[in-house]
């Protein structure tokens, strides 16, 4: 994170700043202008604050500890989440747990909304109704090529975790997701008009 005015200078011309950089650390880099971490933080709280119970201060305890949305905290061990700062061994299960209802529930939210909608919706919409996954991951995914839920669905496991950098385990769950959500879409969106 660098100072707006600075940003220009950190990339430098053409990229060749941070290409240097991630080339002599071997890691990926990204630079920000102060003004853009700063809106991305306020985004990550707002999202963590979706979750029953979470106050300002939680959130950016979260935060702090790595967490920017209810479906990284819903993915994590209660072993990592115990060592958030007000969260303590008790908490970090209940914490999990209602990570888990959030993300589900934006998901049913979503499905609502788009139950009944004239126009057809985008990849990023579809993508965004498959169990598990949130905004967080659809930007991974779409970041790794991943644009379309039947990309997902015809892509093999450890390449999905290894373009992503997901672990095997979630990369796993997506695949899963994915085709149980392509399997079901049309009833899905129907709503329930057509189950009766």
């Amino acid at each position: 994170v660098v100072p707006d005015e600075k940003l220009s200078l950190a990339i430098g011309r053409k990229g060749q700043n941070v290409r240097l950089a991630a080339q002599l650390t071997q890691w990926k880099l990204d630079i920000l202008g102060e003004t853009k971490f700063k809106q991305m933080e306020e985004e990550s709280l707002t999202q963590l604050q979706k979750m029953e119970g979470i106050t300002e201060a939680s959130a950016k305890s979260m935060y702090r500890s790595g967490f920017r949305a209810p479906e990284e905290v819903a993915e994590a061990s209660v072993e990592e989440l115990a060592v958030i700062a007000g969260i303590g061994a008790d908490g970090a299960e209940k914490l999990k747990s209602e990570a888990e209802s959030t993300v589900e529930r934006i998901r049913q939210e979503r499905i609502k909304a788009a139950i009944g909608r004239t126009d057809p919706l985008t990849e990023h919409e579809r993508m965004l109704l498959i169990r598990g996954v949130g905004d967080r991951t659809v930007a991974q995914l779409e970041e790794a090529g991943y644009k379309s839920v039947e990309e997902l669905i015809r892509e093999d496991e450890d390449r999905l975790a290894q373009k992503t950098g997901f672990g095997q385990k979630k990369a796993k769950l997506i695949k899963t997701s994915a085709k149980e959500y392509a399997q079901g879409e049309q009833k899905l969106l129907a709503g329930p008009a057509a189950e009766a």
